[in-house]
């Protein structure tokens, strides 16, 4: 009988420890700020009034009966955190967080979940999801589809991660409302795959899987090189749509034509071409003769069932790359891009009489007459997904301009899912961020589903550690276009990439984000390939062209001679707080903007001493040193660059991009001194 008295008083005392260690406190404007701070991206509605006190051993976490696979893994990302922070997952009895889908009557673990209908007619709502309090005692997250609940736990442990501590707990009671502003967020190339969780964290939702068709014999059926099942699976488990690609069809079928001689296509015209006034060169990359209809359907069919039978659950082929045509009398007549997609569509329809839930994303980056891009959009069905490149064309526009592609605006605009594979290109600016939001807003504007971004290299870990600052610009203003500036967002990247003082990062970055839409907007004027046929035109004319002209072309963004100086000394202003934060790669960052600008300027006062009667030689021969010394600093830059990554993580070609960027840099003054010849004599 005593034995149990004390057992009575013991378990009595334990609760009372328990309710006695358990505060409410109201948030405070701090508590919402820092909140903020470490979500990324943004979510649409979110606000925190209170927050609870608790002794870790107090919390208990939850998964509703019933779940589905994508729900586990969140959970268990979600349990993961806590084991980590905590030691251990506790099964308190104070406070509970419950995951999981709402039910058909809006309630999730017999509760009623507030604005459930609500959070079905918002955009996107497969991706939806809520974080809730129901009393004081219960935070849930849930949805109505499986990915919003994986996303709302996304959200919820970077909530907790600040907040899991083993002394105790200060949790939140946080209220958020959420969806992605764009249905497709991804990274094309660069094995995507194989960062899928770092990925996920950041609801990116799109990555690729590059497959390889097996030799073509005409005694066999065609197939592909195995997909990795598990691969496809951990993306999908993480609410990222893995897609099996096949790359151009003048990549990949030329080794078919000597099965299939007549699949060649016809003349040299059949050889692809950046411009269409250019012959192409290349065999190797001859396009088919897409008016072989039946071989072509049977080859693109046996790799859409490979697909298909490895797990695909979605299948991509890209159409011939840049212009080519083949130039039999059918092919010219009926076009090299509708016929190429009518055998996509023919064999895909032949695929799903097997794999009926198999679908099918066409990439389409030839470019073609508007008639004829045209009958191919019409032969599109409206299950089939169209990847484009979003900037074709330019519309002037103050304070920037637009990029368009008028037919697939119209396209996407009458309800066609259509998706841009190319988002601003990253090239040589690390911090390049305010294009992505742009960019995405105009195609949101013009009824486009999706945005992914092109890496440069397939080594994911080189990728995720050079890009990490894009992929989180991509991540943020996809999901939440309107939601944050450049300077917000940099604070919350900051702090949460735990850098010393975020904001005096986001300082630099506000000041550094238009300087680098103007160069990125005015072709990067870095002595590149683009100048060098340019002005060799200019110095043969004797006289500047349009490109040249202050406000267009390499200049688009520098308005005004004093644009330079104004340029510059904002980067000077940059310079020394990337110094102070003792940065280097801020520091080189900043030193590559300066370079740029001022070859910019020494391009433009090149033009005016050809513009002189007669020529100002003296003033020729200043620009050409001039662009020396920039070649040697942007040499140097590069250099100390390529040094901030180790030998093991810096792939070996961009090793050898490298020398040739350090080439290019250094050939330029002389390609300049021997066009100049005897005018700077």
């Amino acid at each position: 009988m005593q034995a149990k008295t004390t057992l009575f008083a013991m378990a009595m005392f334990a609760m009372c420890i328990a309710v006695w260690a358990v505060e409410w406190k109201p948030a405070t404007k701090e508590d919402g700020k820092q909140l903020l701070n470490h979500l990324l991206p943004l979510p649409h509605a979110i606000a925190i009034n209170e927050k609870v006190v608790l002794n870790p051993e107090d919390i208990s976490v939850k998964l509703r009966k019933g779940a589905g696979d994508v729900e586990k893994n969140g959970f268990s990302i979600l349990t993961n955190l806590v084991n980590d922070r905590l030691g251990h997952v506790p099964s308190g009895n104070v406070f509970e967080i419950i995951v999981g889908v709402f039910d058909e009557n809006g309630k999730l673990d017999g509760r009623p979940v507030e604005n459930a209908e609500k959070l079905k007619a918002l955009p996107n709502n497969d991706q939806a999801y809520l974080i809730q309090p129901i009393g004081r005692d219960t935070l849930i997250v849930t949805g109505n589809n499986e990915k919003g609940v994986y996303y709302g736990v996304r959200t919820l442990c970077q909530i907790l991660t600040p907040v899991l501590n083993k002394d105790k707990i200060e949790m939140p009671l946080v209220k958020v409302e959420d969806w992605p502003d764009m249905a497709e967020r991804g990274l094309w190339h660069g094995h995507g795959y194989e960062i899928a969780k770092e990925l996920s964290a950041l609801k990116i939702n799109y990555v690729d899987y590059t497959i390889q068709p097996l030799p073509v014999k005409k005694s066999q059926k065609t197939g592909i090189a195995a997909i990795s099942r598990h691969i496809v699976n951990d993306c999908y488990l993480n609410a990222i749509n893995c897609v099996a690609m096949i790359y151009h069809l003048n990549f990949v079928l030329p080794p078919a034509y000597e099965q299939y001689p007549e699949l060649a296509g016809k003349g040299d015209s059949a050889l692809p071409a950046m411009n269409p006034r250019d012959r192409g060169t290349g065999a190797e990359h001859r396009c088919p003769c897409a008016s072989e209809q039946d071989v072509l359907q049977n080859i693109l069919a046996g790799w859409f069932e490979g697909m298909a039978a490895g797990g695909a659950r979605e299948m991509t082929v890209w159409t011939t790359e840049f212009y080519a045509q083949c130039a039999c009398e059918n092919c010219v007549r009926e076009g090299q891009l509708f016929l190429e997609v009518k055998a996509l569509l023919a064999a895909w329809t032949k695929a799903r009489e097997k794999y009926p839930d198999a679908r099918l994303r066409i990439v389409i980056s030839m470019r073609t007459a508007d008639a004829q891009m045209a009958k191919v959009l019409a032969e599109i069905p409206a299950d089939v997904k169209i990847a484009r490149i979003c900037y074709i064309g330019h519309q002037r526009n103050d304070p920037r301009d637009l990029f368009v592609d008028p037919q697939f605006d119209r396209f996407a605009g009458k309800g066609a899912w259509v998706s841009c594979y190319e988002l601003p290109p990253m090239r040589n600016l690390k911090f390049l961020a305010l294009p992505y939001k742009d960019f995405i807003a105009s195609l949101m504007q013009r009824g486009w589903h999706g945005g992914d971004i092109i890496l440069n290299t397939e080594d994911a870990k080189f990728n995720w550690e050079s890009n990490r600052w894009n992929i989180n610009a991509l991540a943020e203003w996809s999901w939440n276009n309107k939601g944050r500036d450049i300077k917000s967002f940099a604070t919350a990247y900051a702090t949460i990439n735990r850098y010393p003082e975020p904001e005096k990062f986001a300082q630099w970055a506000e000041i550094m984000a238009p300087i680098e839409y103007d160069l990125y907007g005015s072709g990067e004027p870095l002595m590149h390939g683009y100048w060098f046929g340019e002005i060799k035109r200019a110095i043969a004319s004797g006289k500047r062209a349009q490109c040249w002209e202050l406000g267009d072309g390499f200049f688009r963004y520098f308005p005004a001679p004093e644009s330079f100086g104004e340029k510059i000394s904002s980067c000077e202003k940059a310079l020394a707080i990337a110094q102070a934060l003792n940065m280097p790669e801020l520091i080189l960052e900043t030193r590559l903007n300066i370079c740029a600008i001022q070859a910019a300027k020494t391009a433009n006062q090149l033009m005016n001493c050809l513009d002189k009667e007669p020529v100002d030689k003296k003033g020729l021969n200043e620009c050409v040193r001039t662009f020396e010394r920039l070649a040697k600093e942007r040499v140097d830059i590069f250099d100390a660059r390529q040094k901030m990554f180790s030998a093991e993580l810096l792939p070996a070609f961009l090793v050898e991009s490298a020398k040739a960027g350090r080439a290019a840099a250094v050939d330029f003054p002389k390609y300049l001194k021997s066009e100049l010849g005897a005018l700077l004599q």
